[in-house]
């Protein structure tokens, strides 16, 4: 099979497609052909060995995927040779067949796509946790959304969107903005031309109640001045670069929170409410409520472009890679 390998860190002209076998399937594991995999910012940064995994070369980069199912462990109830499955792993997913743990592996919805698939669990799965594991969402609250044009920023949107929130895209152009605007955005704003604590302010007369912050850097203690009483940070990512040094005077004065989200390491240690939270996604793609915004896919052959695109944020949404 064909597998993209990063052998020495680099940029993405540097990855190579090479010949590899089929992985070994464990007992607890599902062997899926591939058909789409999606691209998250966290795998612009394992190329550069920036990730936070200690991962060692060589090693495959992707860690979305969606396809059938080949094969299924011993040990595997779930799923069957032939269904149609999305999944999730922390590398692994460029190549024509991949291995993956039975915890991380989900159904597809009949009506979805294969490419929506692909885009569906990291994103969605992230924004579920961030909203509703660790920020307790309910209708009416405002949720302040820092990189909302990305895949777990249109995630965020659309489900702070699903359950009634007033939304606020932050984003970094106008052309961002107007995008976010068809994700249901309420408000919009250019961190890059606007003060952004001010704006925020300006939404909202009693503060912000919520924050989902993928981006960092200077952005953080703006937004955080912008928090209501008792308001809370979401901490996702980092896109800037840069991590932000909050002064603490700021959370006590406010009674706030900052709660950081790790989502691929709560999936490992919840699996079942992992698997609860995706079922619930899935239920709300049905309903009509949730879309994957789809900026641009490539073929296998042209992966190395869709890493570009990424690292360069030209993106809105999430970039696809097609193997068939």
């Amino acid at each position: 099979m064909k597998s993209l390998v990063c052998s020495s860190y680099g940029s993405p002209s540097d990855l190579k497609i090479i010949d590899s076998p089929i992985p070994i399937v464990k007992s607890d594991e599902v062997l899926i052909k591939v058909h789409s995999a999606a691209l998250n910012f966290p795998d612009t940064l394992t190329i550069k060995g920036l990730d936070q995994y200690g991962l060692t070369l060589p090693f495959v980069p992707g860690r979305e995927v969606s396809g059938t199912v080949e094969y299924a462990g011993k040990n595997v109830l779930l799923f069957k040779k032939g269904d149609d499955v999305m999944a999730h792993m922390i590398t692994g997913a460029l190549r024509e067949f991949t291995s993956v743990q039975v915890e991380n592996v989900f159904a597809m919805p009949k009506n979805m796509s294969f490419n929506e698939a692909a885009a569906f669990t990291v994103a969605y799965g992230t924004a579920y946790h961030a909203l509703i594991n660790r920020a307790s969402v309910s209708a009416g609250k405002s949720v302040a959304i820092l990189g909302a044009s990305g895949g777990v920023g249109v995630a965020a949107l659309q489900l702070a969107k699903a359950f009634d929130c007033k939304t606020i895209a932050c984003v970094g152009s106008d052309e961002k903005a107007d995008f976010c605007q068809t994700q249901g955005a309420d408000f919009t704003i250019n961190y890059e031309k606007e003060d952004l604590k001010l704006r925020l302010k300006k939404t909202s007369s009693d503060g912000i109640d919520v924050i989902c912050d993928m981006v960092g850097g200077k952005h953080s203690e703006n937004s955080f001045r912008s928090l209501s009483w008792e308001g809370k940070l979401l901490v996702i990512g980092f896109a800037s670069g840069s991590i932000a040094k909050l002064p603490l005077n700021l959370p006590l004065l406010k009674g706030a929170d900052i709660i950081g989200v790790f989502w691929s390491t709560f999936s490992t240690k919840h699996p079942k409410i992992a698997r609860d939270n995706m079922n619930a996604l899935t239920e709300l793609y049905t309903q009509g409520r949730l879309k994957p915004s789809i900026h641009k896919t490539f073929q296998f052959t042209e992966a190395h472009k869709a890493f570009s695109e990424l690292s360069e944020r030209r993106v809105k949404g999430k970039v696809i890679i097609k193997f068939t």
